[in-house]
């Protein structure tokens, strides 16, 4: 992390815009992983927020570009 926010410092430019490709890759990896995701899991304890958790990733990915931050 230390060197993420020097090579920003170097370079004037924000983390985001240093990594908006990788960023971008990761976000269409997770798009077509969470429609891989079974649907009919079983609920209790282990699984109780697990249905919200998924719908608000899927939320995240379908905003903007990908290089905002989420504060959960």
């Amino acid at each position: 992390m230390a060197e993420i926010v020097k090579l920003s410092l170097i370079y004037g430019r924000s983390f985001e815009s240093l990594f908006a490709m990788i960023m971008a890759e990761a976000k269409r990896d997770l798009r077509k992983r969470a429609k891989t995701l079974p649907k009919n899991v079983r609920s209790y304890v282990g699984t109780f927020n697990r249905t919200s958790s998924i719908e608000r990733l899927r939320d995240r990915l379908a905003e903007g570009d990908g290089t905002e931050e989420y504060g959960g």
